[in-house]
């Protein structure tokens, strides 16, 4: 894992997982923008009641840091659930920010080269999938509502009908996300995946009278390799978010309002 400051920013890359040098990627921290707290400062909720004026600097700043344009980068109205939107195109002369109408969903896939598929986070886990084959992406929000879905199961079969993946080929990367070092959840949730997973124990233990720690890295894990996702095809950035609030926006840690940190996975251009 490659720490980056540059400029200001803070973001994370890991050398050599895509081997073919087919993708750009970054997982961005909260470092580095504009906005004021409690948004402070890099900054880029959608739906943030942080100013627009703000939120346009940092994304400019995030776009010249990572060298892709401003209008290639494509976030969702993220909902916690387990719709996967398709990206083929975005509208021209436009940004995240002055798109009207954000598609809703919780995943994007594309094989589009110059398109930079993001993830909004402030805890839930950000994930990336990579089709070198193709090659085609995925770019999923993780949280325990869309991981309780199978999120990445319904993005991987996506990528499999849309583009032919293959499961054994893919690579997978995710980023900074809270820890079970921290995720506590209550008896109801903590039900809810003990009735619904048969090997819940290997994402999900007790920690006191109706007090539970989830691992959020563990839950996908392990419904991609059911899904035929070798463990050594994935790759984790082992960062909490809560207890790293001086590095990540954390609504465990911090409360709403909050900012969110993006992070992103394009194909190159040709």
């Amino acid at each position: 894992m490659n720490e980056i400051r540059e400029n200001g920013l803070v973001y994370f890359q890991i050398p050599g997982w895509d081997r073919r040098d087919l993708t750009v990627h970054a997982f961005f921290s909260r470092i580095g923008g504009v906005s004021h707290p409690p948004f402070d400062t890099l900054n880029m909720g959608v739906l943030s009641k942080d100013t627009l004026s703000a939120r346009k600097e940092n994304l400019r700043r995030i776009s010249s840091a990572l060298g892709v344009r401003q209008e290639s980068i494509s976030c969702l109205r993220q909902v916690h659930e387990k719709d996967i939107v398709r990206i083929q195109s975005l509208p021209e002369r436009t940004t995240m920010f002055t798109r009207g109408g954000l598609l809703v969903g919780d995943a994007q896939i594309t094989d589009q080269k110059g398109i930079t598929i993001g993830v909004l986070t402030a805890d839930c886990l950000p994930i990336f999938l990579l089709d070198p084959v193709r090659p085609a992406l995925g770019a999923v929000h993780a949280g325990w509502r869309s991981s309780f879905h199978r999120i990445c199961v319904h993005a991987l079969r996506a990528m499999r009908n849309a583009f032919g993946t293959d499961p054994g080929e893919l690579l997978i990367l995710m980023g900074p996300c809270i820890g079970s070092c921290c995720y506590v959840i209550g008896d109801d949730v903590a039900r809810e995946f003990l009735d619904s997973f048969s090997n819940a124990a290997r994402f999900l233990c007790a920690a006191g009278p109706g007090i539970w720690k989830l691992d959020l890295r563990a839950l996908n894990r392990e419904q991609l390799v059911e899904s035929g996702v070798g463990p050594h095809q994935i790759t984790s950035i082992p960062l909490c978010t809560c207890c790293r609030r001086d590095l990540f926006f954390s609504v465990r840690a911090q409360g709403e309002p909050t900012g969110r940190q993006i992070s992103l996975l394009g194909l190159r251009p040709d």
